[in-house]
């Protein structure tokens, strides 16, 4: 069996001096167990985070900064964006599931949440699909959004766009 830590990583992204977007990462961080499989989870999930970084920084930076500035034009409060994301794990003989949540609270008070979910073979370090009965969705990796995902055992049809 692993042992599952956290770790939080947090960071403020600012234009021309001023926070307009917060970001919190917490990451699972494993450990016990084999090495090799531990390594490969802990790899997944720092690229995980670095790529939500990445991606804040790509879109979501901008918008921040373009609301800030309607709002400094208009003599109004700005809130600054907000994005955070965190994890629930469950362990199984063989198995270890991650459910990760991203909520972002953008202009004007709007949020949104993504609930996504990672099966792991513990003794591989290698994800596992998760199967899905009627359930159509598209996922560009194997990271699946479960809001509307029923599990089962048998192999089932789904849909990759």
């Amino acid at each position: 069996m692993f042992e599952i830590t956290a770790l939080t990583t947090e960071r403020v992204l600012e234009h021309e001096g001023i926070p307009v977007v917060r970001l919190t990462a917490v990451t699972p961080v494993v450990s016990g167990g084999r090495k090799r499989p531990a390594r490969r989870i802990n790899a997944f999930y720092g690229h995980i985070a670095d790529a939500v970084e990445k991606q804040i920084k790509k879109s979501m930076l901008k918008r921040a900064a373009a609301d800030f500035n309607e709002a400094l034009a208009k003599s109004c409060p700005f809130e600054p964006y907000r994005v955070k994301m965190t994890f629930d794990t469950v362990q199984t003989d063989g198995g270890l599931e991650v459910r990760r949540r991203l909520y972002t609270r953008t202009g004007g008070g709007a949020e949104h949440e993504r609930i996504l979910t990672e099966n792991w073979n513990t003794a591989l370090g290698l994800p596992e699909k998760l199967r899905a009965k009627d359930v159509n969705y598209s996922s560009p990796s194997d990271m699946i959004e479960i809001s509307n995902a029923v599990r089962s055992s048998a192999p089932s049809s789904v849909t990759f766009m």
